[in-house]
């Protein structure tokens, strides 16, 4: 049977730093942002660090947009191309020999008996 809330014994053990690790929820990290903030010159180098990381991440969505966008042209023309292929394949293809291509009573008969409605 579940229950809700923290149950006992849930959790990271004791001295656990994957908190320390991947950041957010760490105390430790809480704790030293805190302190780096409480001095000026400090708070200006992560405010800059910050906006680095921001130009960085836009400049990557918009290399990764860019790339979407070339390799959806670039499907685009494949499917003109194949469309153009296709169709030019079937105006080759002579229809078969027993079907009278202006007759539709026919297009239903083939050579075979076996395959014939009864």
């Amino acid at each position: 049977m579940t229950r809700g809330g923290k149950r006992p014994g849930a959790g990271a053990p004791k001295g656990n730093l994957n908190g320390l690790k991947h950041g957010r929820n760490s105390r430790l990290v809480q704790q030293f942002v805190d302190l780096i903030a409480s001095e000026p010159a400090a708070a200006r180098l992560l405010a800059d660090i910050q906006r680095q990381n921001e130009r960085r991440a836009a400049r990557a969505r918009n290399d990764a947009q860019r790339l979407l966008d070339s390799l959806i042209q670039r499907i685009d023309h494949a499917n003109k191309d194949r469309d153009s292929v296709i169709w030019e394949l079937n105006q080759r293809i002579p229809p078969p020999a027993w079907r009278d291509p202006g007759d539709e009573t026919t297009s239903n008969k083939s050579p075979n008996p076996i395959n014939r409605p009864i």
